[in-house]
């Protein structure tokens, strides 16, 4: 039985690594799903054909999920595709490692704004579709290094603070009680956040993680 069945979904990030596996597994439960992302148009017409042989609805949306203007007409255009959004996953994120005293400004803000604006600004885009349907959740992506932080990625581990404290804010004290709109912190294990394998908690060298494979049922 198809836990999703008749969910309508947008997934950030979902193109590749951790989002990707989510939107296949949303589509593999019977959900719709619109994708989010900055990967070239390829990536999306791969998933559409995932979601399509499934027998369900693929959306895909270029877009920066730091850019203001994007999220609005991405987060509009998915919602007009699918018919609304039942589920929300802010999971579009980048990492990197720097000292903080070799650390450019330039390279905080980049964390910065993808792990933590873009989860704000697409919370913000699609409440009001929430909010009119009654109901909704939104799931945001965190790690333990927001946390327990990492010596060479304060810049990364003050994102996934700042995501944690966000969804506490909201979910427990800011529109879900009134409009039915929950909110949860997934915490993926920190070796396998944001599509990276990080080696140990201090996080050494980062790789690039497998995508899982694109085929219905895989």
């Amino acid at each position: 039985m198809h836990r999703l069945a008749g969910k309508r979904a947008v997934v950030t990030g979902g193109a590749q690594g951790i989002g990707r596996g989510i939107a296949t597994g949303f589509a593999r439960e019977g959900a719709d799903v619109a994708v989010i992302d900055v990967q070239p148009d390829e990536a999306g017409k791969q998933f559409i054909a995932y979601a399509e042989a499934a027998g369900r609805r693929g959306f895909y949306v270029r877009a920066d999920v730091a850019s203001e203007a994007e999220v609005m007409a991405a987060m509009t255009a998915a919602a007009r595709a699918l018919g609304g959004v039942d589920i929300l996953v802010n999971n579009a994120g980048v990492v990197a490692e720097c000292p903080v005293a070799e650390m450019p400004v330039a390279e905080w803000d980049r964390i910065i704004a993808v792990n933590l604006r873009g989860p704000f600004l697409c919370t913000r885009a699609v409440l009001p579709t929430m909010i009119a349907q009654g109901q909704g959740r939104i799931i945001n992506m965190a790690s333990q290094l927001g946390q327990l932080g990492g010596e060479t990625m304060a810049h990364y581990s003050a994102s996934k603070a700042g995501v944690i404290g966000f969804t506490k804010a909201h979910g427990s004290r800011g529109l879900a009680p009134q409009h039915r709109c929950q909110r949860d912190r997934s915490r993926p294990h920190p070796d396998r956040d944001a599509g990276q394998r990080v080696t140990g908690m201090g996080a050494a060298q980062a790789q690039p993680v497998a995508d899982p494979p694109l085929r219905p049922g895989g």
